[in-house]
């Protein structure tokens, strides 16, 4: 007789390792980071009559005025297609959780509706997708509807490179004009460092007015996985002293073009001179960009002389995937394109240990045109990426009387927002 049962963290992870589960929000480590964030944790797993563990799931548990509310975050571990098992999983945990005092449980499983290539042209659709959307809604899941942008529990689409080839041929899947941004970055002195606990406050500062996460999240996270060497911080940083050397070499270099060609236009024939001149131009405006250039290198090394933390990163391995679980950037330092570098590099990084993929996180809805998000998406998009979009949020109801007693309340709507 098929059966749920708690288990521990250990066979868990045994059993995401036995299935190549590829996501950082089902593991032990996770489950560390939120029960030090405040949450009951547990693990289940669905086991067969001869105790073969057949289906699992990590469930964070949030207790308010003593209601307690439940997340599968990326969904249950399942074979969404095997609707026996599924069936057989929905009907177990839903009693399971009940008789907790569960009133319901959210999930966001990577059931893949549709891939799109990095231009935004669909190349893939699930040909079981529907089949499965619908055995889900007949089985009691609500689904929470197709968002957009950022409003679920995890981003609806996520942009990730496949790492098949070697890194070389990788680079030259970049957008050209994200090559050019890459190499000046090199060119201005950012370096790329892998550091640890003790410096995750510059991602918090990094991201601190765009993501509702703190310091405490970042330094739970990487106390949970870095154990089990499955958790690596990188930052990007500046060399303030050289590049301002850079910057005046470069600001002499071409003032003394723009003088050469001043002289040449005193001393060509009137046929020539149109064309001299205009190259007088083209000088002349790069040298006000070197200029400024050479103010922004000046201010900056007077104001970080050790040097200048200019973007950051935190990885989690999980299986054969690199998943940027966060990251960051001084908008301040934009222009110095530390950002682009730092992605390259982890991307070179990893495809030379092994991965097979990596994951640069949530874009919104690509197929939408002029959002707030256009330029988050291109970024992650010129990097070769191809979009994944998934099914999105759906609720289990596991105590009919008190979810529908709390679903109207404040705290109720509350509940999990943004974990």
């Amino acid at each position: 007789m098929l059966q749920i049962k708690r288990i521990d963290g250990k066979t868990f992870n045994e059993y995401v390792t036995k299935k190549q589960i590829e996501t950082p929000y089902q593991c032990d480590e996770y489950g560390k980071t939120m029960q030090a964030e405040g949450y009951e944790v547990l693990y289940v797993g669905m086991f067969d009559d001869k105790n073969t563990l057949i289906a699992a799931s990590l469930i964070l548990i949030e207790t308010k005025d003593k209601v307690k509310y439940a997340l599968a975050p990326r969904g249950f571990l399942l074979e969404y297609n095997n609707i026996e098992v599924l069936a057989n999983f929905t009907k177990l945990i839903k009693k399971f959780l009940g008789d907790m005092g569960v009133i319901a449980v959210k999930i966001n499983p990577l059931i893949i509706r549709n891939i799109y290539n990095s231009n935004g042209q669909l190349i893939e659709k699930n040909p079981n997708y529907e089949n499965t959307f619908n055995t889900m809604k007949k089985l009691g899941y609500i689904h929470m509807g197709y968002n957009t942008m950022f409003e679920a529990q995890k981003p609806r689409f996520e942009a990730i490179i496949s790492l098949n080839k070697p890194h070389t041929d990788l680079f030259k899947d970049v957008k050209k004009e994200f090559r050019t941004k890459i190499r000046n970055a090199e060119e201005n002195y950012i370096s790329i460092h892998k550091s640890n606990f003790n410096n995750l406050r510059y991602l918090y500062l990094q991201t601190k007015n765009k993501y509702p996460r703190d310091l405490q999240y970042f330094q739970n996270l990487y106390a949970s996985f870095k154990p089990s060497d499955k958790i690596d911080f990188f930052y990007a940083k500046i060399d303030t002293v050289k590049l301002l050397d850079h910057m005046r070499d470069s600001y002499a270099k071409q003032d003394y073009i723009c003088n050469q060609l001043s002289k040449d236009i005193f001393n060509s024939s009137p046929e020539e001179k149109i064309n001299v001149v205009s190259k007088k131009m083209a000088a002349d405006n790069l040298l006000n960009q070197y200029k400024n250039q050479m103010i922004a290198a000046t201010n900056l090394l007077k104001n970080s002389p050790n040097g200048a933390i200019a973007a950051s990163a935190l990885v989690v391995k999980s299986g054969n995937m690199a998943y940027v679980i966060m990251d960051g950037m001084d908008t301040e330092l934009k222009a110095f394109n530390a950002k682009h570098l730092l992605m390259w590099k982890l991307i070179e990084r990893y495809s030379k240990l092994g991965f097979k993929r990596f994951n640069l996180g949530g874009v919104s809805d690509i197929t939408l045109e002029n959002t707030k998000y256009d330029g988050l998406n291109q970024f992650k998009m010129s990097f070769n990426a191809n979009i994944f979009e998934y099914m999105g949020d759906m609720e289990l109801i596991t105590n009919s009387t008190q979810y529908f007693m709390y679903e109207n309340t404040i705290m109720f709507k509350n509940m999990f927002k943004g974990k």
